[in-house]
């Protein structure tokens, strides 16, 4: 399955609905309770002549009142019983006969077609997304581009879930219907996330004042706090802007002909969309992080890389660190014991300007005190980031080994297991990682900075959906808003 099927799939379905409508959408059934009385009780009428009468009769306690359209325009049908009870049909003749009710794009003949090819098209649409997700995962572990198949599996299922919900309660409103359900799907989405966003919020901003109170007040370690307070406020938008319609101006919201309350409809939708959005690639990102955290390695490694990052005044490890090494400690006693392999350390990491010796040197330290044989370390002290630290250990590495077919593995903290593995993947360096645990309160406000570091990577492919979304609101509320006014 690919984009040009997809797109060629919705021409079809879309031409398939039309021609449905267009067969069936001259002849229109209206019907009413009629209790125990007969056809003969009831007085049809039709105001202007657009359409005609073709049949009136009662069946299982309902009166069914068929019309068929004569001419364009838009009219009034009337039903009484002889008494007090009247029934008004309002009725709009289109171009080709088409007769829809109550709106210019309202119900009418053959319209079931509409949400049942809708559904058939996400359900193609998560399909096709499934299939891109899973093939990303056989290319690599470690992709940005799993994260936004897979987040975009997880925003189209709940908007396929709302639509089937809606099909199968027999509650089918014609085709304005189906664009108004599309229209709240997202607000619904972020209605159902609302508690567990809530919450999330709540324990990033408590885990990043507490971060903040243990390792000191700076931009990183606030971005948990900002994202917490963005993502409440984000979920709780649709409220914020129902109250101030409703108490702080004098905009009648009740009024569906009125242009403010669409514009409020589309801002409303769009913000809801973007959040509902932000929050599957959120949970895309976790997902994906906790799979890469999770993993371990093949024991077949050549080589193992030991990210370095700050360490103590006195030259000695951090508690961060220390965790990194005793990990590749862990998984080459792990590798020896099961297939007898050895395996050489590459403490990775440069001397910072407030460090005394540099980080590789620290580990190195650290590694003979641990009982490693020194020929079993190769030191690289010339890095100053995650990609100079992959770039030139994979150097090192080549050098020693002759070749670029050594086998590696990478030891890190947890949450940064998965973006460590993309670093290294987009130089082409072929290496599994593995995970050391951390305290909670820095990990969660880690993962945080992973996730913008997701969001800004594939930044360009996000705003482009976003956009089109967007774009898709505004001429979906649009049609709304002429349909009310017709």
């Amino acid at each position: 399955m690919s984009k040009k099927f997809l797109f060629i799939t919705g021409i079809i379905l879309a031409v398939f609905c039309l021609a449905v409508i267009l067969l069936k959408g001259d002849n229109f059934a209206y019907s009413v309770n009629a209790g125990s009385r007969s056809a003969d009780d009831y007085s049809v009428t039709v105001e202007n002549g657009y359409v005609e009468i073709t049949g009136k009769q009662i069946k299982d306690g309902k009166l069914t009142v068929s019309v068929k359209s004569v001419s364009r325009g838009k009219d009034y049908v009337t039903i009484t019983d002889g008494g007090d009870e009247i029934y008004l049909i309002v009725l709009y003749v289109h171009r080709f006969g088409i007769i829809t009710e109550n709106h210019f794009i309202g119900r009418c003949s053959g319209d079931f077609v509409i949400p049942v090819c809708v559904i058939v098209y996400l359900a193609l649409i998560i399909v096709y997304l499934i299939m891109k997700y899973r093939s990303g995962r056989r290319l690599g572990l470690y992709r940005y581009e799993n994260v936004s198949n897979l987040a975009l599996v997880l925003f189209f299922v709940p908007v396929f879930a709302l639509q089937f919900i809606e099909l199968t309660r027999n509650s089918y409103t014609g085709f304005i219907g189906t664009v108004r359900d599309a229209l709240s799907s997202a607000g619904n989405f972020t209605f159902i996330l609302l508690p567990p966003a809530v919450i999330v919020s709540l324990l990033v901003a408590l885990s990043s004042i507490n971060l903040m109170y243990k390792e000191g007040i700076n931009l990183k370690n606030m971005l948990g706090l900002f994202f917490g307070a963005a993502l409440c406020t984000g979920s709780f938008f649709p409220n914020i802007i129902d109250y101030i319609l409703r108490y702080k101006t004098n905009v009648n919201i009740y009024n569906e002909t009125a242009p403010a309350v669409h514009i409020e409809k589309a801002v409303e939708c769009i913000v809801t969309t973007v959040i509902a959005y932000i929050e599957c690639i959120l949970l895309g990102t976790i997902i994906e992080g906790i799979k890469a955290a999770r993993h371990t390695p093949a024991p077949d490694r050549d080589y193992i890389i030991i990210l370095g990052c700050k360490i103590k005044k006195d030259g000695t490890l951090t508690n961060l660190l220390k965790g990194r090494a005793d990990k590749a400690l862990a998984f080459a006693k792990m590798q020896k014991e099961k297939t007898g392999k050895d395996i050489v350390f590459v403490p990775s990491g440069g001397q910072g300007h407030n460090e005394v010796t540099a980080e590789a040197q620290a580990i190195k330290n650290y590694l003979l005190s641990r009982g490693v044989d020194e020929k079993s370390i190769l030191v690289e002290d010339k890095s100053t980031d995650t990609f100079e630290n992959f770039r030139n250990s994979y150097e090192i590495i080549c050098e020693n080994s002759g070749g670029d077919d050594a086998k590696i593995a990478f030891s890190t903290t947890k949450y940064h297991v998965f973006r460590s593995g993309i670093i290294a993947a987009q130089q082409g360096i072929n290496a599994e990682g593995t995970g050391s645990r951390t305290k909670t309160y820095f990990w969660i406000n880690a993962f945080i900075r992973e996730f913008i570091a997701t969001l800004y990577s594939q930044r360009k492919k996000h705003i482009k959906l976003i956009a089109t979304l967007s774009v898709l609101i505004v001429i979906t509320v649009a049609a709304v808003y002429f349909s009310d006014m017709l």
